[in-house]
């Protein structure tokens, strides 16, 4: 309303919002694009709409975010869970030494954390994650915004597996294209 916005309908998502409030706006993501906005901080990030994408991530509806001035807020809120707290380590080292002593550094920390690699190690990430937190969700973000965004979020090896299913019906396309 202070945006002059008119013609829409809003509904509300809060502190107070209960189950039934949840599986309403649930279904209304199914049937339209909705726009989950916040009157401050950022929509997902330590507040209930963490409880939103979580139902939609496990209807199979997908979920974006629109990057403001830093990645890491947008990718916090992609989380489908509450984060009050978590651990910013940023890019680890290449060198597999180095990278390695730092994973097991990690490995006592129980707070969320948030890494940050390049696409050329995405498959090497996948493995060490697997290795160091098998039970642990992870949430995964590449390429934000762009066209060939991808965002996944489950344990280390149904994410591998997801991407080997991925890769295999790429190959399959190609392969029925030539």
């Amino acid at each position: 309303r202070a945006h002059g916005i008119a013609g829409k309908s809003l509904e509300r998502l809060n502190e107070h919002s209960t189950p039934e409030d949840l599986r309403r706006l649930l279904e209304l993501c199914r049937s339209q694009d909705v726009p989950l906005i916040t009157d401050c901080g950022t929509p997902g990030f330590c507040d209930p709409g963490a409880d939103l994408v979580r139902l939609c991530r496990e209807a199979g509806i997908a979920v974006q975010a629109l990057p403001g001035p830093s990645s890491l807020m947008t990718l916090l809120s992609l989380s489908s869970r509450r984060l009050d707290e978590f651990v910013f380590r940023g890019f680890l080292p290449a060198e597999n030494s180095a990278r390695e002593k730092e994973w097991l550094r990690l490995r006592s920390e129980k707070r969320a954390i948030i890494v940050m690699d390049t696409p050329y190690r995405f498959e090497k990430m996948q493995t060490e994650l697997e290795l160091h937190f098998p039970e642990r969700v992870c949430l995964i973000a590449m390429n934000l915004s762009q066209e060939n965004e991808r965002i996944l979020e489950g344990k280390p090896a149904a994410l591998k597996r997801i991407e080997k299913e991925k890769k295999a019906r790429e190959r399959n396309k190609d392969n029925d294209e030539d």
